[in-house]
C-alpha cells in the first residue's frame, strides 16, 4: 500500500487488508515504530479487537526493529533513490515489482543463509 501522508488512515487500511487476507491467529505480534499513526487510538483499538499484540520500539533505541530498518534502507537505496515515477500508480507498480519479484525471489538474504 502506498500513501501520501503519515496519517492513520493508511495504516488502518493496511492492517484491515492484512487481517482479511491473512486471518492471523490471536496474540500475533505486530511490530511498529513510535510513529503517531501507530500510536493512534483507532490503530491500537483495531489491534485489540483482533487480539493482536503491538510491539513498539523503545524511544531513542535504534537497535529495536533493526531488521525492519535495514529493509527500508535497502528499499530506498536499491529502488527509491534510482526511480523516476510518473505518478502514484507508477510508484506502486515499481514497488510491487521490486518487492514481489526481485526482493522475495531473487535477492540473497544473508540472515536466512
Amino acid at each position: 500500500m502506498v500513501g501520501t501522508s503519515l496519517g492513520q488512515e493508511l495504516v488502518l487500511k493496511a492492517l484491515q487488508q492484512a487481517l482479511t487476507r491473512r486471518r492471523p491467529s490471536r496474540e500475533l505480534i505486530v511490530h511498529t515504530d513510535r510513529g503517531v499513526q501507530y500510536a493512534a487510538r483507532a490503530f491500537r483499538s483495531l489491534l485489540r479487537r483482533h487480539g493482536l499484540v503491538q510491539s513498539m520500539s523503545r524511544e531513542g533505541n535504534c537497535w529495536d526493529h533493526a531488521v525492519a530498518k535495514l529493509f527500508f534502507h535497502l528499499l530506498r537505496t536499491e529502488l527509491v533513490y534510482h526511480a523516476r515515477w510518473q505518478d502514484q500508480l507508477d510508484s506502486y507498480d515499481g514497488l510491487f515489482e521490486w518487492l514481489e519479484i526481485f526482493y522475495h525471489r531473487e535477492r540473497l538474504h544473508s540472515t536466512l543463509g
